[in-house]
This record gives structure tokens, sequence and C-alpha cells, in this order.
């Protein structure tokens, strides 16, 4: 009689922990798609600041660009440029 309670009560401890580690293990799997999805993310600002560093750098070589022609206009029509 005592073996069977004693069984009764194990067997309800070892469901408990099996549930708790089914618990767990949801919560490690829903943890790793979290960092995976936040991987994503940070790729994407990543490249996202790639593109916009590249735009600064074509935005720059741009106004170099129209500088020197100015400069070039203004020698063509005589005009003394300072700065």
């Amino acid at each position: 009689m005592f073996e069977q309670e004693e069984n009764k009560i194990l067997d309800k401890m070892h469901r408990q922990k099996v549930a708790e580690v089914e618990k767990l293990s949801t919560t490690v799997t829903e943890l790793e798609e979290a960092v995976l999805a936040g991987g994503a993310a940070a790729n994407a600002v990543r490249e996202r600041q790639r593109q916009v560093n590249q735009l600064l750098v074509q935005n720059s070589v741009l106004f170099w660009n129209v500088e020197k022609t100015i400069l070039f206009y203004r020698y063509l029509c005589g005009v003394i440029y300072d700065p």
C-alpha cells in the first residue's frame, strides 16, 4: 500500500517535471527565434547604414563635381573666384 502511494507521488512529480521541461523547451525555442529575428534586423540595419554611407560618398562626389564645374565656368567667363 505504501509503495503504491509512493509510486503515485513519484509518477505525479515525474509528470510535473516533464511538463516543466516541455515549457522550458518551448521558451528556449521562442528565445532562439527571437535571437534569429534580432540578428536579421541587425543585418538589415547594417545594410541600410552601408547604403546611406554609400549615398553620402556619392553626394560628396557630386558636390565636388558641381564645384569643379562652377569654377571652370567662372574661369571660362573670366570671373575671378574668391572663396
